[in-house]
């Protein structure tokens, strides 16, 4: 199995690794030199690859978009997101425009997908506010974008304003008007969230350590639960990063920076969760996370190595192969 992997060049990574997994051995296959990589998405037919730079010369980061030839990549497009320090992208349902969450400036760049990457930025639409925290809610800071199933509006993520921001896209020319907001729980951090069967939908709180479970209905965001991340005895610094559901939405995993480890939850026949386990992972900071397949975890670890994992829901994780990786960050196949 082959994969791509972003890596922090400020932290001494290369910054996109191309990969290949065999049993429980990783190997690397080369790199292209890319300035802090922090998400990467492939295309439907896998053969461009997409990242957002959160480097900043000033004005904004970058996305940069590669054509994926056998062992190395072609870069194709790169262009400035003006919002700063994106963080993560997404494609709308006809894969025609792609959308950056730009963290620092608490905004959302749109751009046009065409056969030599992308274009030029259309739109930019800035967030206004801040939260009740004075070192992390300053202002706006988008984390994550996403189109809710079965619709063509834009959830946006935002940790600094403590919501969920949805906007509404116009198919034709990718541009977004304002839809409607969610308020989540205030000084929480709401970071990624992952849409599941029956309109359910599972948000993790950053600075919160927790998961919401949420429903769309009629429209609309209702909360449904929450659930802690961390195990009651506890009392050292964490925070959230990746949350995933598995192949058959059985079950919904967390990844935990700090307590270094991921939480693993039952996805209950009415959508609500149950607190199954939370494990240890083999290296510090778990950024990211993947599913090779129901019993295999491709891992991350910010500040150690890229790790391939045997996963058992109930017994733990434990690690099988690594490749020696500084800065590893995100992963995708």
């Amino acid at each position: 199995m082959k994969f791509f992997c972003g890596s922090y060049t400020k932290l001494g990574g290369k910054g996109i690794i191309f990969g290949e997994i065999k049993g429980n051995i990783i190997k690397s296959n080369g790199s292209y030199f890319l300035p802090d990589p922090i998400y990467l998405i492939l295309n439907k037919n896998r053969d461009r690859l997409y990242s957002v730079s959160g480097n900043d010369n000033g004005t904004g980061g970058s996305i940069d978009s590669f054509a994926v030839e056998d062992e190395k990549l072609r870069l194709l497009s790169r262009e400035n997101t003006i919002g700063k320090e994106p963080c993560h992208l997404c494609f709308d349902n006809d894969g025609k425009f792609i959308y950056t969450a730009n963290y620092t400036s608490g905004s959302v760049s749109v751009f046009p997908v065409t056969e030599n990457g992308t274009g030029a930025m259309i739109q930019h639409v800035c967030h206004e506010g801040k939260g009740p925290d004075p070192a992390r809610q300053k202002g706006p800071h988008i984390h994550h974008v996403s189109f809710i199933p079965g619709t063509n509006i834009l959830c946006c993520v935002d940790l600094g304003i403590d919501a969920l921001m949805m906007y509404k896209q116009n198919p034709e020319t990718g541009h977004l008007t304002f839809h409607d907001r969610f308020d989540t729980p205030p000084g929480l951090g709401p970071r990624h969230i992952v849409y599941a069967a029956n309109d359910m939908a599972y948000l993790n709180f950053e600075m919160g350590n927790q998961i919401g479970v949420l429903r769309y209905r009629a429209g609309k965001w209702e909360s449904m639960q929450m659930i802690s991340t961390l195990p009651p005895s506890y009392n050292g610094k964490s925070i959230t990063a990746a949350i995933r559901l598995n192949h058959d939405g059985k079950l919904l995993l967390v990844s935990n920076r700090g307590h270094d480890s991921i939480t693993v939850c039952n996805v209950l026949d009415d959508g609500l969760l149950s607190l199954r386990g939370i494990h240890k992972t083999s290296g510090h900071i778990p950024r990211d996370f993947i599913f090779i397949d129901e019993k295999t975890l491709l891992i991350p670890h910010q500040d150690s190595n890229l790790d391939i994992s045997r996963f058992d829901p109930d017994t733990g994780i434990t690690k099988t192969g690594e490749l020696p990786l500084k800065g590893t960050v995100c992963v995708c196949f």
